[in-house]
């Protein structure tokens, strides 16, 4: 298994299982229905936050369905 920062270029395989996991709607509040391009500005994060892919060793994309699950950091907001 191999996890990674997300690349913009692993958006074409994650947005066919987030959108069913959003519309869905058991597991996150996220608005539906939702584009694509509005979930990747929400899920694709930007440093300091970053979003990470586990895929099984095979490319990540759609056609070969090498992944196996995402992750997200968000930077820690100062309290004050």
């Amino acid at each position: 298994m191999e996890i990674r920062p997300a690349r913009e270029t692993d958006w074409v395989a994650i947005w066919p299982f987030f959108a069913a996991i959003v519309e869905a709607g058991e597991t996150y509040a996220y608005p539906w229905p939702i584009t694509s391009d509005e979930a990747r500005r929400l899920w694709m994060e930007r440093p300091p936050s970053a979003t990470f892919v586990a895929t099984d060793g095979t490319a990540f994309d759609s056609r070969t369905h090498g992944r196996v699950g995402l992750h997200v950091m968000h930077r820690r907001l100062d309290p004050s």
